[in-house]
């Protein structure tokens, strides 16, 4: 048998921590790096742990400022950064990645980013190359077991056809992801779909978008194309999916997302069993909820560990990843953008 972990995350819009004057500051990236390093450290000889984002990792934080306003006056992607360091595996391009430009976008994949970037339908962009993102990547594992995973990305809300990169322009997702899961599934045992589309199903009717194309069509799609273990990790609509356990499942296909802003980490695992057949395979799945600080709560209080403590993080990720971090925020935050 063989066990492939995958935790995953979305949306986090730069919310790697949150600050708040009287409670403190939760600290929600480091949660995820204790939880995962502690899940790798305790890994059998048959499992396999994948970190996984399924995209919009930048905007709505101020670690934003980071990132400055053109490719010029860039300086960290604190999302690319803070992911390199905790070994995420890969990401795909959420639409709020080309916010601020592809010039942009492609710095803070060159500089920061030590992990594949994924979107097979992006295409055309002056500035983005095969130098900065892939279609599809295919991760062998040290057992031989190799893992396929195909990025999306949706039209909607997207910044297409600027005026700084007017040929910028993303595909049919139904036909992109005919083309390329045709290729991948030659040569991969399981598949992911790394999506930044939205779960458009009946199960949760809080969407935030209209889709016509979502989760439910591409899981759909894909279970006509394959008889490999697939499973869809998606994003954009900000859902906790799955927090009772597996619930949302279409045409055999799983769909899994984990809420957004750090809310929660994602963990699915896969029991794999070669046959002569090919693999028989069983998923679980579950959301774990991230602790919110609040220094206030006493010890002797019986809701206590309910919230995030020290013991939470990974302290020596904060202190020699997010410590730094914190300081050029703290350094750009003080410079002064106007008197009146």
């Amino acid at each position: 048998e063989i066990v492939l972990r995958i935790f995953h995350f979305n949306d986090m819009h730069h919310e790697l921590r949150s600050v708040h004057s009287t409670r403190g500051d939760t600290h929600r990236f480091s949660q995820m790096v204790k939880i995962v390093n502690e899940a790798r450290k305790n890994a059998k000889e048959n499992e396999i742990v994948l970190f996984l984002s399924a995209g919009d990792d930048h905007i709505g934080n101020p670690f934003d400022e980071l990132l400055g306003f053109e490719a010029d006056s860039f300086e960290t992607s604190a999302a690319y950064t803070a992911y390199s360091a905790a070994g995420v595996d890969a990401t795909a391009i959420g639409n709020h990645e080309l916010d601020k430009g592809t010039a942009l976008l492609a710095k803070a994949i060159t500089q920061d980013a030590q992990f594949p970037v994924l979107s097979a339908n992006l295409f055309g962009s002056k500035n983005l190359s095969e130098e900065h993102y892939h279609p599809a990547l295919i991760g062998v594992a040290k057992n031989g077991l190799r893992v396929g995973i195909i990025g999306l990305t949706t039209k909607e809300e997207t910044l297409l056809r600027q005026k700084d990169d007017p040929g910028l322009d993303a595909g049919d997702l139904l036909k992109t992801l005919e083309n390329t899961l045709s290729y991948v599934d030659e040569v991969a045992d399981v598949i992911i779909l790394l999506n930044h589309l939205g779960y458009n199903g009946e199960a949760y009717t809080q969407a935030r978008h209209e889709l016509e194309v979502g989760d439910v069509q591409i899981a759909e799609a894909a279970a006509k194309m394959t008889a490999k273990p697939i499973v869809v990790i998606g994003g954009h609509l900000h859902l906790p999916i799955n927090t009772e356990g597996l619930n949302v499942v279409e045409k055999s296909v799983p769909i899994l997302e984990a809420g957004a802003k750090g809310s929660h980490l994602g963990e699915a695992i896969y029991s794999l069993l070669p046959t002569v057949e090919g693999l028989r395979y069983h998923l679980t799945a579950r959301l774990i909820p991230l602790k919110a600080r609040d220094d206030r709560v006493k010890p002797d209080d019986p809701t206590y560990s309910n919230y995030e403590h020290d013991d939470d993080l990974d302290m020596d990720f904060e202190k020699k990843v997010m410590a730094p971090l914190y300081a050029k925020l703290d350094g750009k935050l003080k410079e002064v953008i106007g008197t009146t």
